[in-house]
């Protein structure tokens, strides 16, 4: 099976899964295991420095059956990361999310998940999935929120070839929102690079996808160079991030850098509108339903309530909460609010804001 290009990697993975099965399987009796991500599709970020593997990318485990799995899945994740670095003498992160399939939408998360992951234990996933265009874009549009969060882990410090890889993840997914704006989509980078190719999209300028592309070609371990200096790499993904943002949300650049309530109204609506207006088509058969504001402030109601409740669990100040309902939005604000100040700002306030993402990604795990 191959996880990435690096042999040597791939047998280190091999042994990892295999640890990462027992684990789960001495703990818990599910139906399926599935390996996601970058891994099952051949594409894993894998470098070697100092004669070691380092691995880039998380592995990502989906464990399918009976809902009472999602309250053990917290404790299974810690002591299989702690498993891993000590067994493998390598910090590698794993992890593990429930997923009932049958509560999955038609968007690419649900497409992935049937199509490009790799059966590690139980039975394959049988559920008829079409993709839903709008949800496609919506989706992709989330990707690009949760990989553009890596640029706030660079610092002065950071070495030209850890900006470069942190850059790249950001464009990748400039790339995957390009090929759903296209209307097709493929499960791979790859693929999605070769549409965008070939593609002619408005207001979108071709040094730009260019870019992309060779970023993205980079994260996948093609080799590629880059005769720019740090900071001007730094300085071209964050100012190319703002401009896919003009585009999908259609305000000035301006609006983009400000973060302020235009860029917040803006993104909210492209967020959650197409999710509502799916929803009303599907079991009303009414494409634009009426009073959107209405539907679009209980949509982040939903989507607030669970965060608040873990924070509280974790003793998590929501700072970032106050005056804004979505939670993926209030964070999201301040990312870009970061990103638009002069490079390197406040670096530790930075990792909170990586932390805080990723805390209430997971959130829905944790109910």
């Amino acid at each position: 099976m191959i996880y990435t290009k690096n042999k040597e990697a791939n047998n280190i993975l091999k042994n990892i899964l295999e640890l990462c099965n027992k684990i789960i399987l001495d703990n818990c009796k599910p139906t399926t295991i599935l390996l996601a991500g970058s891994y099952a599709r051949g594409e894993g970020l894998v470098v070697k420095r100092k004669k070691k593997i380092q691995f880039i990318s998380d592995i990502d485990l989906y464990i399918l059956g009976p809902k009472y799995l999602k309250k053990k899945i917290p404790h299974i994740n810690a002591d299989i990361n702690n498993q891993v670095s000590t067994s493998f003498n390598n910090k590698l992160d794993v992890n593990i999310q429930y997923m009932d399939i049958d509560s999955q939408h038609d968007d690419l998360s649900a497409l992935d998940l049937k199509y490009q992951t790799i059966l590690l234990y139980g039975t394959p996933i049988h559920k008829e999935i079409h993709l839903n265009e709008n949800r496609a874009l919506r989706t992709s549009i989330r990707f690009l929120m949760a990989k553009s969060k890596y640029l706030l882990t660079i610092n002065k410090n950071t070495s030209k070839e850890d900006t470069i890889l942190a850059c790249s993840r950001s464009y990748a997914e400039i790339i995957t929102v390009l090929s759903a704006k296209a209307g097709i989509y493929k499960p791979t980078y790859q693929d999605r690079c070769n549409i965008v190719k070939k593609v002619r999209f408005n207001k979108v300028n071709r040094k730009l996808i260019k870019r992309a592309i060779k970023f993205t070609q980079y994260k996948l371990g093609h080799s590629e160079k880059f005769t720019q200096n740090k900071d001007d790499i730094f300085k071209q993904a964050i100012y190319d991030l703002f401009s896919i943002w003009t585009i999908i949300l259609g305000i000035s650049t301006e609006d983009v850098i400000k973060a302020d309530k235009t860029f917040r109204d803006s993104l909210t609506k492209e967020f959650f509108s197409p999710f509502i207006e799916e929803s009303f088509d599907r079991k009303f058969g009414i494409q634009k339903p009426p009073f959107m504001k209405l539907w679009l402030f209980f949509a982040q109601l939903y989507d607030l309530i669970p965060f608040l409740i873990l924070s509280k669990r974790r003793k998590i100040e929501n700072v970032y909460i106050i005056g804004v309902i979505s939670p993926y939005i209030a964070i999201y604000q301040q990312i870009i609010k970061s990103l638009s100040k002069s490079l390197y700002s406040n670096h530790s306030n930075n990792i909170e804001l990586v932390k805080l993402w990723d805390l209430n990604a997971r959130r829905r795990y944790h109910f």
